[in-house]
This record gives structure tokens, C-alpha cells and sequence, in this order.
């Protein structure tokens, strides 16, 4: 995971204005992408082409739990649900595999939600329309569906990670639903000597770091000193995420519209000026 430059490879070729108006839009940028290897790959690689330099720093490894019995039992109870909720793209993902395994051919009469158009993205590769919130990543934004007025009497499976998402939890439960948590994967923080960390920041002139997550946020405040900190943007999926990282001496804290790749991109944008104007 290094810092990436971009430099053309093979013959060089006049590209039209569209294309390097936009990389010049990010020019100057050198940002720290700290979200789950595979996903840091894609996400840097579009920052890349757009003109930012990147640093690809995974923060977090989600590695699927192991199949008990009582997983097990639930995933065959599927059709005895009237809504599924996958709240993250691991959730997604390694739940998206429990079911495939077991129901080749899905339930009918299932509502299928995501916390986010990335989540939604993910559970389409099993055939899954998933419907979502524009209006953001957080629990907020899902109740606000009028599919989640009242769910009086209603059974919703909530796929998730150990821990997290009581608030959205508990507020169903409020509205009449029975809740039931399936968590399918745990998150590992990955290892870094936060001086070795916050010296390479330091190094490769770091101006803005992508924590897509409040667990990736709450590490990045484990591993970055606050001097380093406070020549630093922060792009955050959500104001709850936000709100957590106030006064923890970033230069500024910014909510990003969502957590996928293209909500991150324009947001990017939209920030490279301030990023910027706090250089010079």
C-alpha cells in the first residue's frame, strides 16, 4: 500500500478536456483511504484517475463469523421474515453467501433494505433488489421510508456485524416489529505502530483521510496524533459518525451524501477547494 502517483503507463496520448479537467479537480489531493482492502483498491484507484495522490491504509479486516447451529436455524427460517436489512457491505456480502447456500431460489413476499446504495450494490450480485435511503448511511435515513412508519406485528431480520446498530434496533422494536440480530461478520483492527503511522501521514503529505465507517474512525483516532490531526480534512459517511469525531482536532470534519464510491467521489470534489485553500 503505497502512495500513488498515477504515472502513465505505455504511449502517451492526448486526452480530451473532459478528462483532464476532472483529474485537475483533484490535483493537490493526497488522501488516506482506510476502508477494507478490496474496497480501498477500487476507491483509490477512482481518486487516482481524478488527480489526488493516494495512501491505501486498511484500518479494518471484516472476517465472516463461523456457521453455528442457531445461524443456521434462522437462515432457514428466511420466509417466517417480512423485512431483511443489511447494514453494511460485509453484512452484504458474507449474509448474501449464508442465503445463496441455502435457498437457491430466494423466499417470496420478503422486503429486502440496505443501509446504503453500496450495500444495495452488493446484494444485487446475488439477485437481490435491495431497496434503500437517498437520503443517507445512517439508521436515520432508513426509518424515514414509509415502509418503516408502522411495523406493527412484522418479523425483521437485521444482518449485521457483532455489535452496532442498536439505535436502529431498538427504534423498530419502538414501531411494534419483533427484531431478530443475525451477525455474519466481525471486524479486526489491523495493526500499525501509531508513530510509525502518524510519521507516514507526515511523509507523504496526507491533506485528507476517507473514514467510511464510525469503527475505521474511532481507530484513525487511536493511530494519529493530534498534531498531525489538525492539518488533516476528515470525510465521514454520516453526521452521527460526524458528531463522534468533533473536537478531536482535525483541520474539519465533512458528511459525505453516503458511503459508496460515487457518493465519496463527488464529496471529494466538493471539498478539494477548502483542502486546498488551507495549504496556501
Amino acid at each position: 500500500m503505497w502512495l500513488r502517483t498515477c504515472s502513465a503507463r505505455g504511449p502517451v496520448r492526448s486526452l480530451p478536456s473532459s478528462i483532464t479537467t476532472e483529474m485537475a479537480a483533484l490535483q493537490g489531493l493526497r488522501v488516506l483511504v482506510t476502508r477494507p482492502a478490496e474496497q480501498a483498491e477500487r476507491l483509490g484507484k477512482r481518486l487516482c484517475a481524478a488527480g489526488a495522490r493516494t495512501l491505501l491504509r486498511p484500518l479494518i479486516e471484516p472476517r465472516a463469523l463461523a456457521e453455528s447451529d442457531a445461524v443456521r436455524g434462522t437462515i432457514l427460517d428466511l420466509d417466517r421474515f417480512q423485512k431483511l436489512i443489511f447494514i453494511s457491505r460485509p453484512a452484504a456480502r458474507f449474509g448474501g453467501e449464508l442465503i445463496d447456500r441455502y435457498w437457491p431460489q430466494l423466499p417470496m413476499a420478503i422486503d429486502w433494505f440496505a443501509i446504503g446504495g453500496g450495500t444495495a450494490e452488493e446484494l444485487a450480485r446475488f439477485g437481490v433488489d435491495a431497496g434503500f435511503a437517498q437520503a443517507g448511511t445512517d439508521s436515520e435515513a432508513l426509518l424515514s421510508l414509509p415502509e418503516f412508519a408502522n411495523l406493527w406485528g412484522q418479523r425483521i431480520l437485521l444482518v449485521k456485524g457483532v455489535g452496532g446498530r442498536e439505535h436502529l434496533a431498538e427504534q423498530m422494536s419502538a414501531r411494534g416489529a419483533e427484531v431478530i440480530e443475525l451477525p455474519v461478520y466481525e471486524r479486526y483492527p489491523i495493526d500499525y505502530d501509531p508513530q510509525v503511522f502518524s510519521h507516514e501521514l507526515a511523509a507523504q503529505g496526507i491533506n485528507l483521510a476517507i473514514a467510511t465507517s464510525g469503527g475505521i474512525a474511532e481507530r484513525l483516532l487511536e493511530l494519529v496524533d493530534r498534531e498531525r490531526r489538525a492539518s488533516i480534512h476528515l470525510l465521514v459517511p454520516s453526521l452521527r459518525v460526524a458528531q463522534l469525531m468533533a473536537d478531536r482536532g482535525f483541520a474539519s470534519v465533512s458528511v459525505s451524501d453516503g458511503a459508496g464510491d460515487s457518493a465519496i467521489m463527488e464529496s471529494v470534489q466538493h471539498l478539494a477547494l477548502q483542502v486546498k485553500a488551507g495549504q496556501s
